[in-house]
């Protein structure tokens, strides 16, 4: 696990909540091809620091965290408040979400529960991509990897 003092210091902008969400976790994972390719690369590689922009509900930061032993992951979303997110759960079979996600923080609450056996090695950036590589740029951190997964 990348052990750095500026990785630390990073991760200390973006602690996590000393209890888990009182919501249910999902592992509704949103895939449109292309995550085999990851997990083969971090798989023969020893990869320190994974960056992925758009994580929705951490499908894929379960999926580097579960084939890898040591690699840390940052996942960033805003995970805007919106009707979109109950509105998209339900178009898409998953009506028991949505009353969950109508909350102020219903989709960064549902991220947390769903990765929290994880949260040792996940780092939750709720902000928007831009300014976030800015920030980890500035904050000395080199990731392995990049994986955009967003709009």
């Amino acid at each position: 696990m990348l052990k750095s003092t500026r990785f630390a210091q990073f991760k200390s902008c973006y602690p996590w909540p000393p209890e888990k969400p009182a919501v249910h976790p999902t592992d509704w994972s949103l895939d449109g091809g292309g995550k085999e390719l990851v997990v083969d690369k971090i798989r023969s590689a020893k990869l320190e620091c994974i960056v992925e922009i758009g994580v929705f509900f951490g499908g894929s930061v379960r999926k580097w965290i579960i084939n890898t032993s040591g690699t840390v992951v940052i996942a960033v979303d805003p995970w805007v408040p919106s009707e979109w997110w109950s509105e998209y759960a339900i178009a898409n079979g998953h009506e028991e979400l949505a009353a969950q996600l109508r909350s102020a923080d219903g989709p960064y609450e549902t991220f947390l529960a769903s990765t929290w056996e994880m949260r040792e090695r996940v780092v939750p950036v709720k902000r928007s991509s831009p300014s976030v590589l800015y920030e980890i740029a500035e904050a000395g951190v080199v990731p392995d990897l990049f994986f955009f997964d967003s709009d």
